[in-house]
């Protein structure tokens, strides 16, 4: 039996992590069937952080580097049971953070990159390229979230401001819900 290594992040990069994921999937949401240029400049270059930069920080932290850009797609990874959140949550509080495996973290780069790609050699926001990554997007998302405890942390992220979302909505940038700390950046010791 191979034990998978687990990785311990933060409770700022958790948070921060998950209003990512969730302002990326409701982008992808709101901009499909369009030209691919509102999207690609959204989630490139008009909003912080920037999808490479994401990236970058996911191969820091996590055990496998950039050579696995190209690696064969992963299985979907099993949503956590009760006890495993119960767990979560428990180091949430007393370790201020949570361990993710390293297929957990190898799941959300995979689904990123493929966004990343997309992107690139797409000329629109075409249903048939973009639905499943968005699937993905939210079920990594929900993974995320479901080791956060807090249920008006969990209901701000839910809230994430997103690309075409309706002016009467009351949404909360990632920097207000991350405290307006920087939480690509945070290291805990």
């Amino acid at each position: 039996m191979v034990k998978m290594k687990k990785i311990f992040v933060n409770r700022l990069f958790l948070t921060g992590l998950s209003a990512y994921l969730s302002r990326l999937e409701l982008s992808v949401d709101r901009a499909l069937r369009q030209d691919i240029g509102l999207l690609k400049d959204y989630c490139t270059e008009k909003t912080a952080p920037k999808l490479k930069q994401v990236l970058s920080r996911l191969d820091m932290i996590s055990a496998v580097g950039p050579a696995d850009r190209f690696a064969v797609p992963m299985p979907p990874v099993r949503q956590r049971g009760s006890l495993s959140i119960l767990a979560a949550w428990f180091s949430w509080y007393l370790r201020g953070g949570v361990v993710l495996t390293a297929s957990e973290i190898q799941a959300i780069k995979s689904n990123l990159r493929q966004l990343s790609d997309a992107l690139d050699r797409c000329q629109s926001v075409d249903p048939d390229t973009f639905v499943p990554i968005r699937l993905r997007l939210l079920e990594m998302g929900s993974l995320c979230k479901a080791c956060i405890p807090d249920r008006k942390l969990r209901g701000k992220i839910n809230c994430v401001e997103h690309l075409n979302q309706n002016p009467l909505l009351r949404t909360e940038t990632i920097e207000t819900i991350c405290g307006h700390r920087n939480w690509l950046n945070y290291e805990s010791t």
